[in-house]
């Protein structure tokens, strides 16, 4: 069984699947809440937040008729900060087969940064690797060389931000099995892997954080967050028109088009504004 839990900054989603033989995925069960106690991708109330997991996790439970205890976590926040590095790992003085080991290696130096007491590594992500002089290449194993180079990408988030989280997930009585950058798990979901070759990006847009995946020659190169996302609009047209948030919701979802140009409607809409009941 695998189980995803996706912690937003509107709702809270949870996933329940089982493989199926010879590939793919068959969905049992989803559960979803609204965000209590988060607000902008970070837990401001840990008894809310926590509530509203173990809501997500209960309903989707129903649906897929299995107890869960474990899951893996996307999340999505605005302390997410992305950097690449690289490390070089010699062989041995003779040529030899490069093993499992090797990379294992290879990836731990490479990920080895410094970071201050409030910062945690979330990914340490292999780009692309060189064995001796050779050009880059996606996997190393078996290849013959002296040395063996990595090159990673690296996404760091606040150690507070993770550590309440957690801390949440607990309190669901939730074990996560890993936590995921949301925006990247998007991208495993929707991205072609001519795509990645060519050069994409990715943008995970959310409710109050927007999160952006880089790709280009097939590798992670870019990671970010900022801190506006589809709220924000809402507000924006809240103010606007004077009208209550949720009228603004509707009028975004109703008559909203993202590139103008599309918009070829004439029809005029009725707004409710403050005051009219």
């Amino acid at each position: 069984m695998i189980v995803a839990i996706d912690v937003g900054s509107h709702k809270i989603c949870t996933l329940v699947g089982e493989a199926i033989p010879g590939g793919g995925l068959r969905l049992l069960g989803v559960g979803h809440a609204p965000a209590g106690g988060i607000r902008a991708g970070e837990v401001v109330h840990v008894d809310e937040a926590a509530g509203a997991i173990a809501a997500s996790v209960e309903r989707a439970e129903r649906v897929a008729g299995t107890k869960i205890d474990r899951a893996t976590i996307g999340i999505t926040s605005p302390s997410f900060e992305g950097s690449n590095n690289r490390a070089l790992l010699p062989c041995g003085r003779h040529p030899r087969a490069i093993t499992s080991e090797d990379i294992d290696r290879a990836l731990d130096v490479a990920g080895t940064v410094p970071l201050g007491p409030d910062r945690t590594a979330l990914h340490v992500l292999p780009r692309y690797f060189e064995v001796d002089d050779g050009g880059p290449v996606v996997s190393p194993l078996n290849m013959e060389g002296h040395r063996l180079q990595v090159d990673v990408h690296i996404v760091t988030a606040a150690t507070a931000a993770v550590g309440n989280l957690r801390r949440c997930l607990a309190m669901a009585e939730v074990a996560p099995t890993g936590l995921v950058m949301s925006t990247l798990a998007a991208a495993e979901a929707v991205l072609t892997r001519d795509e990645r070759d060519l050069g994409v990006v990715v943008v995970d847009l959310g409710a109050a954080v927007t999160g952006l995946a880089c790709y280009c020659q097939g590798a992670l190169a870019h990671t970010a967050t900022l801190a506006v996302g589809g709220r924000d609009m809402t507000n924006d047209l809240s103010v606007t028109l004077q009208t209550p948030l949720a009228e603004a919701e509707r009028i975004k979802a109703a008559h909203g088009h993202a590139l103008p140009e599309l918009d070829d409607d004439p029809t005029e809409i009725e707004i409710t504004v403050f005051g009219d009941d």
